[in-house]
C-alpha cells in the first residue's frame, strides 16, 4: 500500500473521530404525565473504554492495545482493573495529531 494514502486514510479517519466527539449527547422527549429515569452524576462518555475508541478512531481494537503498548494514545486512567481514556485527553491528542 502507497504510504500516501495509508498516511491520507488515517487522517480523515481522525477527522471523522473529531466530528463523532463534537456530537452533543440529546436526551430522548419524555412523555407527558412520566417521570424521566434518573440521569447519573458523572456523564458516561466522559471516559471511553478500548471498545468506544476503536469505534471513535475507526480502528480494531486489537489496533488500540498495539498503540497503548507503543505508547501512541494519551494516557489511561485506571478504574479498577480497567483503562479508560478520558475524552478530553482523546480530543487533545486528535487535535495535536491533525494539526
Amino acid at each position: 500500500m502507497d504510504p500516501a494514502s495509508s498516511t491520507s486514510r488515517r487522517l480523515a479517519d481522525i477527522s471523522r473521530a473529531r466530528q463523532i466527539l463534537q456530537t452533543a449527547w440529546t436526551p430522548l422527549p419524555v412523555e407527558a404525565g412520566r417521570t424521566p429515569p434518573a440521569m447519573p452524576t458523572t456523564e458516561p462518555s466522559l471516559l471511553l473504554n478500548q471498545g468506544e475508541l476503536a469505534v471513535l478512531l475507526g480502528v480494531n481494537v486489537r489496533t488500540i492495545q498495539r498503540m497503548r503498548h507503543a505508547g501512541e494514545l494519551p494516557p489511561t486512567v485506571p478504574v479498577g482493573k480497567r483503562l479508560r481514556w478520558r475524552r478530553s485527553d482523546v480530543e487533545t491528542w486528535l487535535e495535536e495529531r491533525t494539526s
